[in-house]
C-alpha cells in the first residue's frame, strides 16, 4: 500500500478548475495577441507580457494543486504608474464577489 496523502492527488474539481484556468489564460493571451498585432507595441514588451502570463498561470496552478487560499503574490508590475484602464480593471476585479453584480 502506498503511503501517499490524498491532498496531493488532484480531484475532479481541481481538474475542472485547471481546465477553466487554462481556458481563461488562453482567452486573455489571444485578446492581448490581437491588440499587439493591431497596435505598435515593442517586441520586448510582448515577450514580457508572455512571461508574466506564464508566471501567473503556474502560480495559480500551484495554488490549485496545493489547495492554498488567501491573497495572491503580487507581481513585479504592481509598483509604479499604471494606465487608467488597468487601474479600473484592477478595481473591478478587487470588487468582484464583494457586492451584487452591477454590470
Amino acid at each position: 500500500m502506498l503511503n501517499q496523502s490524498t491532498a496531493s492527488i488532484p480531484t475532479a474539481t481541481d481538474e475542472i478548475a485547471c481546465v477553466d484556468l487554462k481556458r481563461t489564460l488562453k482567452d486573455i493571451t489571444l485578446a492581448l495577441g490581437g491588440v499587439f498585432y493591431a497596435y505598435p507595441v515593442p517586441d520586448e514588451a510582448v515577450w514580457e507580457v508572455a512571461r508574466s502570463l506564464d508566471r501567473i498561470f503556474h502560480r495559480a496552478l500551484k495554488s490549485l494543486v496545493d489547495d492554498r487560499s488567501g491573497e495572491s503574490e503580487s507581481s513585479h508590475f504592481s509598483q509604479g504608474r499604471k494606465h487608467p484602464a488597468i487601474v479600473e480593471l484592477l478595481r473591478r476585479l478587487d470588487g468582484y464577489g464583494k457586492q451584487s453584480d452591477e454590470d
